[in-house]
């Protein structure tokens, strides 16, 4: 196993099973070296600029924490995400500060319904629990 895969590995381990294109650039790797890995199957593009590794498993929920980190998972996500639910949502609900974009995040998210609150309230009650 060459050099680059280890710190690419490393780099996933790191980072809830994702690579960010930015955090490769910090390490010293140039994105044509993305690429290859991408081209052999080792590595697959699952947003613009986030990798996973190949063989590793996807978390939807992680994966758009990792896309925008002010998206607040809210409603009947969130009761899934506390397990006072039994039901998968079939709607990610999130609920982000008045002003913030999300039409990058929600063109790669379908399924995805934002809640717009104002900035004095958005982080009352926060909470943080794991992914299931």
């Amino acid at each position: 196993m060459d050099q680059i895969w280890k710190q690419l590995k490393t780099l996933a381990e790191t980072g809830d099973g994702f690579i960010r294109t930015s955090q490769v650039e910090e390490a010293g790797i140039s994105r044509p070296m993305l690429k290859k890995y991408v081209d052999r199957g080792k590595l697959e593009r699952v947003r613009k600029g986030i990798y996973v590794l190949s063989d590793g498993f996807t978390d939807e929920y992680v994966l758009l924490q990792a896309q925008s980190s002010k998206a607040l998972f809210s409603y009947g996500t969130a009761l899934f995400l506390w397990g006072m639910s039994d039901r998968t949502p079939h709607i990610i609900d999130v609920t982000v500060p008045h002003g913030t974009n999300m039409t990058v995040v929600r063109r790669d998210n379908p399924n995805l319904r934002c809640h717009y609150v104002q900035p004095e309230l958005y982080e009352l009650g926060i909470t943080e629990t794991r992914s299931p």
